[in-house]
Parts: C-alpha cells; structure tokens; sequence
C-alpha cells in the first residue's frame, strides 16, 4: 500500500472484449466486515468542497494509482446518501450499488438523484427481474457473477432482453472457453476474473511516470495559451518526468554554457508548441509501456512526424504544425489502449479542433491527417486526390514520409 494511504483496498482489473483493461474494481478492506467492500461512510464525513470528489479519491489513494482508468467503487446506501448529497461526479469514478442492498423505494430515489447529478451506475443481476424494471432503466451496466451462479440461474438472467445503451460486467468467468462463448453471444461486454488477471494491493511505481499527472498535463497543453504557471505546478509533482524534460534539452544544449536547471526554466525555453509535443509523446509512451506494445508507439510517432511534416512543408504556422502533429500521434491510441476513439479523447480531455479531427469531422487539419492516412495504406488514387489539393506531389509526399521515418529514428521531433 503506498505511503500516506488512508484506506486499504485491493484492486482488479476489469477488461472490455478485446481483453484490454478499461477499468479497475477497487474492493475495500474492512477487517471487521470482510465480505463488505464498500467505500466506508466515514470518508465522506468531513466534507469540503462538492467539485472536489476527484481530490477526495487521491487523498485516500484511488486516483493515483488506477492508471488513468475509471475505478468501480461499491457504494451501500449511508454512503451513497452521503456522495450524492454534497459531491458533483468525477470522472474516473463509477458507482457500483453493494448486492446486499434491498432494492427498495428509498434506494430507488438515491440512484435517481445520482443519475440526475450525472453519475455512472453498475448494479447487479437483480436488476433483470421484472419487479425491479425501475432500477433497470437507470443503471449503466449490468454485473453478472459467471461462477457463482448455476447454469439455471443464468441462464434464467441472461434470456432477458438487456437494452440496447446497457452492458453486462461478466465476474468470476471461470475460463477462455467461458469467455469466447460470452463474447460471442452479448453486445461488447465487459470481464473480470482471475483468468484474466488476480486482485491486488496497488503499489506506486517509482520507475514509471504518473500516469494521472500525465493526463492533467496533457488535458492543460491542449489548450491554446495554456498558462505556464500553471502546467509548472503540475509537472512539479512527477520528478521523473521533470528529470526527462530537462534531461532532454539538456542534451540538446550540450556544448553550450547555458544549461537548463529547472522545470519553469525548461517550459519557458521550449514554448508553447514544442512543450505540447513533449507531454503528448510522454502520454502516449506512458500508455504503451503498460500496454507493452512498442510497435504501435513507433507508428504514431513517425505518423505524427509526417503529418507534422506535412504541414512544415506547405508553411504553416507553428499552433497548426503542432496540432497536426498531435493528431498524428493520438490517432494510434484506440489500438494503444483498445478502446474507442471517443473514449479516448475523453480520456485526455481534448476539447478542440484535435479533437473533433480525431473524431472523423472535416476541419483544417484533417486534410493532411488524411493525406498521412493514405500513404500509409497505399491507396494511390485518393492519395493523389488529396495532395493536388494542398499542392504537392505523390513523390515529395515519399520524400516526407522517408524524413519522417529517419526523424523518429533518431529521435528528432523538436
């Protein structure tokens, strides 16, 4: 358990169909109630300011360590009463309603002002049966326990038609075969079991950089005239990562008497377009590292580069080059991370043009994305297409892409 953890919990990962981890079940430990999982009630005693739930789960040591993943949390209802009453929703957090609670009228109201306040609903099998259609229409997804169920009880569940904007969580499933067969039968759902992987006591890694601080970052560089100051404060709280930047245009520097000593010093030196670059490539290498898919890192990095190169060809101004760059770059991360696009962007809180070009709209970055798109596919005839309409030749489109991949290489990106 890391230092200055308030609470003890286990953790376990919860997996969409492609077995990539979307979420994490944090599972409370209480020594006096093992079978109890829920957050406890005294959490939410001393209550502070209602739009800082998310700091509230750092300070107990959920936030920092799900790996920028949603985390489940079991909820009963003094605690739910509690949470509802005061907090605004955070993102990474979704609620899950304990299984021993009695699905009565007074429960029904508290999940009604959850959903109306915006929160996420998981709840059980329970939810299925005809008489509690109320606590249906208001949950998000469904929990089905695979093995602790018999064939017959499941089987009873799992005939009932789940709404379309519904999901099941299958738990406990036993085995692959128990996996495919479920995979095949439902609509995208989502694992958990020790098959896939086993419950376990979070710990920080120290030789990583922190994954939650590199969200914030990038959610602030991706505004145009972020303020300095501000992404300072945040990238003061990883000494690994400020460690890489400085060490980084250290590097760049050497030979010269100026040196680069401090963070405020490295953002200051590296501008606006180039720090949005560097925290880009930080969050996406973050993302494969745990995902140990390097290959893909190397991809988005040279598609980056050539979008990037692209638009440094037709004279753009930097702001455009830069974006262009991120597209690039973030275009790999639904295969990186094994979700949908639009999950994605929401996980880094990109809320402008990069964003809506990464969604499939026309804007004026998507040209060249499109133009990358089709090089690397090979698609000759719209290659050609799309580049008369910058102005440049399918050749000197070859001669880029060639740059791109020798800039990569030799780590070239500044």
């Amino acid at each position: 358990m890391s230092k200055g953890m308030q609470q003890a919990f286990i953790r376990q990962a919860v997996y969409n169909s492609r077995k990539v981890v979307v979420a994490y079940q944090v599972s409370f430990i209480n020594e006096t109630a093992p079978s109890n999982h829920c957050i406890p009630v005294s959490i939410f005693n001393n209550k502070c300011d209602p739009t800082k739930l998310q700091q509230l789960l750092s300070k107990i040591g959920i936030d920092n360590l799900s790996d920028s993943r949603p985390v489940i949390v079991m909820f009963d209802r003094r605690a739910l009463a509690y949470l509802v009453g005061f907090y605004l929703p955070a993102k990474s957090l979704v609620i899950e309603i304990s299984p021993n609670e009695q699905l009565d009228e007074e429960l029904l109201r508290l999940i009604v002002k959850c959903k109306n306040k915006g929160f996420t609903i998981i709840m059980g099998a329970a939810v299925l049966l005809s008489d509690h259609s109320d606590f249906l229409k208001l949950v998000n997804s469904v929990r089905v326990d695979i093995d602790n169920n018999t064939n017959n009880e499941l089987e009873h569940v799992l005939t009932k038609p789940l709404p379309k904007n519904k999901r099941y969580i299958f738990d406990n499933v036993p085995s692959c075969e128990a996996y495919t067969e479920l995979n095949k039968l439902y609509n995208a759902p989502f694992f958990k079991g020790n098959i896939f992987s086993v419950p376990e006591m979070p710990r920080e890694e120290k030789d990583k950089f922190s994954d939650s601080i590199l969200v914030k970052a990038a959610s602030h560089v991706m505004k145009d005239g972020f303020c300095y100051k501000k992404l300072t404060h945040v990238l003061e709280k990883d000494t690994k990562l400020t460690h890489q930047l400085i060490l980084n245009l250290n590097s760049i520097l050497y030979g010269r008497e100026s040196k680069i000593n401090s963070i405020k010093q490295a953002i200051c030196f590296m501008g606006e377009n180039n720090m949005r670059k560097f925290v880009a490539l930080m969050a996406t290498k973050s993302f494969v590292m745990k995902a140990d898919i390097q290959e893909l890192y190397l991809q988005a990095t040279i598609r980056g580069r050539f979008c990037e190169l692209l638009a440094i060809n037709k004279e753009k101004n930097n702001a455009f080059v830069d974006k262009v760059f991120i597209v690039g770059l973030f275009s790999k991360l639904p295969d990186i991370l094994g979700i949908d696009m639009a999950e994605a962007v929401e996980l880094l809180r990109i809320n402008n043009i990069v964003k809506e070009t990464l969604l499939g709209k026309q804007t004026i970055l998507k040209l060249y994305y499109d133009i990358a798109l089709s090089y690397e596919k090979m698609e000759l005839e719209q290659l050609v297409s799309l580049a008369k309409k910058i102005g440049i030749s399918v050749t000197h489109v070859s001669g880029l892409y060639q740059r791109a991949l020798i800039d990569v290489k030799n780590d070239k990106y500044f």
